[in-house]
């Protein structure tokens, strides 16, 4: 009897240990439209747009103060995308490119021209598209009526690689300080995105107060895969900098030189407009103690002809161009006063 007791509690136990088995081999055997289990979740590599720039299906934003060159930034990265072109050394994936312009009509045509000609593009095989108006991406209509012509050319000419979206206070509808509003911004980007496999590119402003971040509220920001700030240097140079990249390696600061390109209108008239040519040189570094020097003294050369300034004005000059606070600002003077290479004296500051 005992070892009929045994055999059976041994056949039990048995027979338990194979169910825990069965459970734990159907744990990847659950089929999920919402969940993956993590051994099935495989590394990918990064598919690049533009290579080490810009992703593919990305939300990314492009901002700069105005004047600063970040519409031709954008148009010249959307026209090489379009055209297949190598952007300044970096591979496209190439295809078709829509951009909706909420400003800058009038001069589009002319750098689109210009950028033609220098790169030696026929432009009519080109698949870019630029909207005749602005669509307010957060308006209900405007969605369906955008969403419906992107579906025709989509149909026509294949799927969006890229969409631009220049400006965003020019593509949006109410307060871009609002959270909510950037909210319905970004989720009408996201549907957009989604739909065709593409990426958004928002052209933006920079900040009334800081120069270093773009307008608005920062749940923007908090929604990028990728941001990069574009700011003059110097005459007719600017650079193009990373400021955010979500999932890969920020890439270097790119600066470019700003030519002029001569242009004849359909009405045998001259006109003109400018094209990027990247260069190897790079401004130095804004935390770099030779560049902060050079700053320093270029501030009192324009505040003073005579060598000797204000400490207090030079402070807040020097804090404005390094985009500092005050109190920073002040250590970098009085640290060049403890090199020699300035003198306090009396609340001046003066040229050693």
């Amino acid at each position: 009897m005992k070892d009929v007791q045994k055999n059976t509690w041994a056949k039990l136990d048995a027979e338990l240990q194979a169910l825990n088995r069965a459970e734990q081999d159907s744990t990847h055997e659950f089929h999920s439209q919402m969940f993956t289990h993590v051994s099935d979740i495989k590394m990918q590599k990064v598919n690049w747009l533009i290579k080490d720039m810009i992703e593919q299906e990305a939300l990314c934003m492009c901002f700069g103060a105005p004047g600063s060159g970040k519409t031709f930034c954008v148009l010249d990265m959307a026209l090489c995308i379009a055209s297949g072109i190598n952007w300044h050394g970096k591979e496209v994936d190439a295809g078709p490119v829509i951009y909706i312009a909420g400003e800058g009509h009038a001069g589009f045509a002319r750098r689109v021209a210009a950028w033609a000609k220098i790169n030696d593009v026929t432009l009519d095989d080109v698949p870019f598209y630029k909207s005749n108006a602005t669509v307010i991406m957060n308006d209900a209509a405007n969605a369906v009526v955008l969403t419906d012509e992107l579906r025709k050319l989509a149909d026509h000419t294949g799927t969006p690689k890229m969409i631009v979206l220049d400006t965003l206070a020019r593509t949006m509808a109410g307060d871009e300080n609002s959270s909510e509003k950037i909210g319905e911004y970004v989720k009408a980007c996201d549907v957009i995105k989604q739909e065709y496999g593409c990426t958004v590119l928002i052209v933006h402003h920079t900040g009334h107060a800081n120069k270093g971040r773009a307008r608005g509220s920062s749940s923007m920001y908090g929604a990028l895969d990728a941001e990069f700030k574009v700011e003059p240097w110097g005459d007719n140079k600017l650079i193009i900098e990373n400021t955010k990249m979500k999932d890969a390696e920020e890439p270097e600061t790119m600066a470019f030189v700003k030519l002029p390109v001569e242009l004849i209108t359909p009405e045998g008239e001259p006109t003109s407009s400018l094209v990027l040519e990247y260069t190897p040189d790079k401004p130095l570094d804004k935390k770099d103690p030779e560049y902060v020097k050079q700053v320093v003294l270029e501030q009192i050369a324009r505040l003073s002809d005579f060598n000797e300034v204000n400490r207090s004005e030079l402070r807040d000059a020097v804090a404005i161009e390094l985009e500092k606070s005050m109190r920073q600002a002040n250590r970098d003077i009085k640290r060049l006063v403890d090199q020699g290479v300035l003198e306090a004296k009396d609340g001046m500051i003066i040229c050693a």
